[in-house]
């Protein structure tokens, strides 16, 4: 006897089991469900942070991954055979970044490394997940806000200032 596969018609993504369907749903609370996927999406479906909050998370986290590595990625940031010229922009890009993100302090900073670089759902994210009134002594939240706020304006501050020369003492990524 021999087996043959039957070929399903595909209908699109895989969007999980009716019960991973179902525990998104809940999650976003009205919004997109398939922003609940990670920490940042979470924060915007549930209205905690705004568009340019998210995107500018996004960007953060893309020269993060570009420079440094590590994290995760939700966008590509280009193929890793960039010419140098190319990654010493990227380069400058991120130390800008970060150097608005410590402007706005280091707690700020670790905030977002943590939630939007390695997706992290902070402990207050999670006990609102869970049902479970949690108190925010070292105000994670408002650092985390404070951060992603600091990114944003940065970003369009980038948008209307012309785009300077690199600096070629900089190091390549």
């Amino acid at each position: 006897m021999v087996l043959t596969a039957v070929k399903r018609k595909r209908r699109g993504p895989d969007r999980g089991t009716p019960e991973q369907q179902l525990r998104r749903a809940v999650l976003a609370g009205g919004g997109d469900p398939t922003l609940t996927e990670y920490p940042l999406g979470l924060l915007l479906t549930r209205e905690f942070i705004n568009d340019e909050q998210h995107n500018a998370g996004l960007h953060y986290a893309g020269l993060y991954r570009a420079c440094i590595g590590g994290g995760k990625l939700r966008q590509p940031v280009g193929p890793r055979d960039m010419s140098p010229e190319a990654d010493l922009a990227v380069q400058g890009r991120f130390e800008e970044a970060t150097g608005a993100l410590l402007d706005a302090g280091k707690r700020a900073k670790a905030q977002v490394d943590n939630v939007a670089v390695f997706e992290f759902f902070p402990q207050w994210i999670t006990g609102w997940r869970l049902g479970v009134d949690y108190r925010d002594p070292d105000d994670d939240r408002g650092n985390l806000l404070l951060g992603l706020t600091a990114l944003a304006q940065w970003r369009e501050k980038g948008k209307k200032d012309p785009p300077e020369r690199v600096d070629p003492t900089l190091g390549v990524c």
